[in-house]
């Protein structure tokens, strides 16, 4: 999530967009009535006045169902019905979903995003493909399915201090101590596993994924380009 954090920055600086979309959209799109929302894979930290992060399980736990919601929130105001899929049911499935989306991830970014390693045909014509997600769709009357990796760094007490401490001296060397990163990827695949749409953000200290309502802006904000299309 760190490379996430890095390429999202990048990206927010280039003429191209921040999202993929696979040259075959439409067409593909058009038999999609239902979308699934996988279980989001999110990792909130603590960051120390050190710099140290530490996981917090507690927070990745309601950055998820604070995720979930605003996903579903979104795609509701656009007029298309979301099914969360069940974590228990499809736990194997989803763990292995997931792993293969990092991966695909890491290559989307490190290809059509990064200056030194992209690579303008796979920006001109997106196509990846995460596998197979039949095993997961079927029965829940879903089409295609809706992956979400979610990163987050809170500033404890002592960091936002430190902050603050050091904000004079900053202004002599312009170093100051970062606030906590906040990075989502979010990905729409369809029951072949071809990804149709992707899109990346990050941003520096402006959002809380714990927070239902800082969740919902941010998610929103991600997904402003998503394309509309005819159902």
């Amino acid at each position: 999530m760190i490379v996430l954090v890095a390429l999202a920055a990048v990206a927010s600086g280039c003429a191209i967009p921040a999202y993929r979309i696979h040259p075959d959209f439409e067409p593909r799109m058009k038999n999609v009535r239902t979308v699934g929302l996988a279980a989001p894979d999110v990792k909130i930290y603590a960051l120390t006045a050190g710099g140290v992060r530490e996981q917090r399980n507690d927070w990745s736990e309601q950055g998820r169902k604070a995720i979930t919601q605003a996903v579903v929130a979104y795609f509701k105001d656009e007029g298309v019905p979301v099914k969360v899929l069940p974590l228990k049911e499809t736990a194997p499935e989803m763990d292995d979903l997931q792993a293969l989306y990092r991966a695909v991830s890491d290559s989307v970014l490190d290809h059509t995003y990064s200056d030194t390693q992209r690579f303008p045909d796979k920006v001109s014509r997106f196509e990846y493909s995460v596998g197979s997600t039949r095993s997961i769709l079927d029965g829940s009357g879903a089409h295609a399915l809706v992956i979400v990796r979610a990163f987050d760094e809170i500033s404890t007490g002592g960091r936002k201090a430190l902050k603050v401490l050091t904000s004079p001296l900053s202004l002599l060397t312009g170093v100051t101590p970062r606030s906590g990163y906040t990075a989502l990827s979010i990905a729409l695949v369809d029951a072949s596993g071809a990804v149709l749409w992707y899109t990346i953000d990050a941003n520096e200290g402006g959002y809380d994924l714990r927070n239902p309502d800082s969740a919902a802006s941010f998610v929103n904000r991600a997904l402003s380009d998503f394309p509309r299309w005819t159902r």
